[in-house]
């Protein structure tokens, strides 16, 4: 089903102008988000 909306999704002209993202600075995951995961189990 994901795969659907990206068919439907606008192209971005500047994808690959833009920088990558610094790992050491942009967490996707932090405490708070693992801490409410783990509650959830």
């Amino acid at each position: 089903v994901p795969a659907i909306s990206l068919a439907y999704e606008q192209a971005e002209s500047d994808i690959m102008k833009r920088q990558p993202r610094n790992p050491q600075t942009d967490n996707l995951l932090n405490e708070r988000l693992i801490s409410m995961a783990y509650g959830q189990i």
